[in-house]
């Protein structure tokens, strides 16, 4: 990997945390809404008691330029040889962060995203259609099921590359534009994930999208990300099944990306049952099924 590369990723990164130190720094005048009460799971507390149709307006057409934008300067990345990181490549960086930043004087001047008008749950069905995306696509390299291989038709699996790109950037975008700009302990670890997905958009065909290890991080995030949300900000008791829910997908698949010897691979294996056995041993024990859900 050429050294700039490393360095835009690196300062790429960095730049991921500055952002949501921004969002901190300026949650008092990004949060100075009146909301109504939590209702409940199936409510999501970030947004305003009344809908206002200009903003929603804004807020759509800032979403979907903001998609269709990634789209046409992905598949311009797309038809380039070169696996180094282009003009191209800097074109997305600069075009996300420049929504990146709409997004934050939107949320000042009209606080609602995409939340307003849509389920709660969709904005968790759109990571978790990353997350199956990606567990299909690497069938063929670590198995569907500790490292049971199943034969997947050529024309499938190419089909699914081919497409991976455009589903990863609408989940994505979608996900971002669903949250106002808002700092609490789970939207901050939200932002920061995202920022990091936006990265990966960003270095599309160069040896960093590549990457098993950036690749695994990317996917292991998730189980902290949903365990914050669900102990900090939702204040759920099933807290327990993101983490060690999505940490279990991690043994089961995402471990077999790692050149890890197998003597260690089956020591964190054996050790994340007991651990889980352990935590429900003490913590109701007939709560262990909540892993598989």
């Amino acid at each position: 990997m050429k050294n700039n590369e490393k360095f835009i990723f690196i300062s790429s990164i960095i730049g991921s945390f500055f952002l949501v130190l921004l969002i901190y720094l300026f949650d008092p005048i990004l949060s100075d809404v009146s909301l109504l009460a939590d209702k409940g799971p199936s409510w999501y507390y970030w947004k305003l008691p009344t809908r206002d149709n200009l903003t929603m307006i804004i807020v759509w057409v800032l979403f979907i330029v903001h998609l269709l934008g990634n789209y046409f300067l992905i598949k311009k990345r797309i038809l380039k040889k070169e696996r180094t990181f282009i003009k191209e490549n800097f074109y997305l960086l600069f075009f996300n962060l420049i929504f990146i930043l709409l997004h934050f004087i939107q949320t000042i001047f009209m606080y609602d995203g995409l939340a307003q008008d849509v389920p709660i749950f969709s904005s968790q069905y759109s990571v978790i259609l990353i997350l199956v995306t990606l567990i299909l696509m690497q069938i063929n390299n670590r198995g569907i099921f500790f490292n049971i291989k199943i034969k997947v038709p050529p024309k499938a699996m190419k089909l699914l590359y081919s497409i991976h790109g455009f589903i990863f950037t609408f989940a994505i975008v979608y996900t971002f534009w669903f949250h106002p700009v808002v700092f609490t302990i789970g939207h901050a670890i939200g932002f920061l994930y995202i920022f990091l997905l936006f990265i990966q958009i960003i270095f599309i065909k160069t040896k960093i999208h590549y990457n098993k290890y950036w690749i695994v991080i990317l996917e292991l995030l998730v189980a902290f990300h949903g365990a914050s949300v669900a102990y900090f900000v939702q204040d759920s008791p099933i807290w327990p099944m993101f983490l060690f829910g999505f940490l279990f997908i991690f043994i089961a698949t995402q471990i077999y990306s790692l050149d890890i010897k197998k003597n260690i691979r089956l020591f964190i294996q054996i050790s994340y049952f007991l651990i889980v056995f352990i935590f429900y041993l003490n913590n109701n024990i007939y709560n262990i099924h909540q892993v598989l859900w």
